[in-house]
């Protein structure tokens, strides 16, 4: 399943330069996962055009973009549906740390909520030298969600194919980054109903026929169940260019993916979940061959993950645990992190915390 990209409209420009030789690359593996990076933090918002899988139709989303930057001080960075001065508008890009390129952190934001709703998250890895993308999924945000919050059901695939088209975004080389993300070292990332989105954009498979018979039951879905949506669903939301997945509280249900869906996912995957809400999370026996590895948060909640924490955890200590096991994972699998300090923390021979109760299975 691809999004062909129609347009990207940039907002300014990188000036990332040439990479440096290979003797002169920084060892960003010695920078520690549960610590900020060296860089600041830039933002910009671009806009990513592409027509619709599940209905032939042209779609237009707004863009968050965060990366490295030397800067000390700038604009605050002007986000989708909020302006905070924890990063700089417009600020000039640091030079790639990573052979290749920046890696890249996609990310999925949750019901009703915006691209920044998890910007803990997405700064933490642009310090380190990445760059973090996250489309605002029109019709499911805080600004445009509909009357009563009903969803059509192509909503359920529309949020995956944003994702792959903010990924063109990058890839195509007309935007900010001037083609310097590298394409190759991809992770998805996604809270709540981006947890959804997270399953679907790693590869999970749809259950057609269960979708077909919710559409039968349910007058207002009817109308979105089109045979359009049905083969979209049928041929899947999966990005090859996606190295593995971290889904914050947030499932693969049963009703979308079947008994067995997940299985066909072929990237390992990381779920991060509270220990209050069992409904956000995806049993093992549902995922069958796929290399997951579980990281329960005793005490924290569903705003743990975002901005709307609401829960005895302090903030953050709650974001300092999901940004550090989400770092180590995506450092493990995009860049080949092997070091002592980062294995210890994926296999739970060290817990960063003993709030933490981690689960590897295969």
């Amino acid at each position: 399943m691809t999004c062909r990209l129609l347009l990207a409209a940039p907002l300014f420009l990188f000036g990332c330069g040439t990479e440096p030789p290979a003797e002169e690359w920084p060892d960003t593996l010695e920078w520690a996962v549960d610590e900020a990076g060296p860089f600041q933090v830039g933002h910009e918002m671009l806009d990513a055009t592409y027509v619709m899988p599940s209905t032939g139709e042209s779609r237009t989303i707004p863009v968050s973009v965060w990366y490295p930057t030397e800067d000390t001080e700038g604009l605050p960075a002007e986000h989708y549906a909020a302006i905070a001065g924890d990063s700089f508008q417009w600020a000039t890009p640091a030079p790639p740390v990573h052979e290749g390129g920046y890696p890249v952190l996609a990310y999925s934001h949750g019901h009703v909520m915006f691209p920044a709703a998890s910007k803990f998250l997405m700064r933490h890895a642009a310090s380190h030298g990445w760059v973090a993308v996250a489309p605002a999924h029109l019709g499911n945000t805080l600004i445009t969600a509909g009357q009563n919050d009903i969803r059509p059901v192509h909503m359920w695939l529309d949020r995956s194919t944003d994702i792959t088209a903010a990924l063109d975004l990058l890839a195509d080389g007309r935007p900010a980054l001037a083609g310097a993300a590298n394409m190759d070292r991809v992770v998805m990332s996604g809270h709540s109903f981006g947890g959804h989105s997270t399953w679907a954009s790693a590869g999970g498979s749809f259950d057609v026929d269960a979708i077909e018979a919710r559409c039968a039951n349910d007058e207002y879905l009817a109308g979105s169940c089109t045979p359009m949506a049905m083969d979209a669903f049928a041929d899947g939301a999966g990005d090859p260019r996606f190295v593995a997945a971290i889904a914050m509280d947030g499932a693969g249900t049963e009703s979308w993916f079947g008994a067995t869906g997940l299985g066909s996912i072929q990237i390992p995957m990381m779920q991060m979940y509270t220990d209050s809400d069992a409904g956000r999370i995806t049993p093992p026996s549902r995922a069958p061959g796929v290399d997951l590895v579980d990281v329960e948060i005793a005490g924290a909640c569903h705003g743990t993950f975002s901005v709307a924490t609401g829960c005895a955890l302090p903030p953050d200590e709650g974001y300092g645990l999901v940004q550090t096991y989400a770092l180590a994972f995506a450092r493990h699998h995009a860049l080949g992190d092997d070091t002592q300090g980062t294995t210890a923390l994926l296999t739970g021979a060290e817990l960063m915390s003993d709030r933490i109760r981690l689960h590897t299975h295969e």
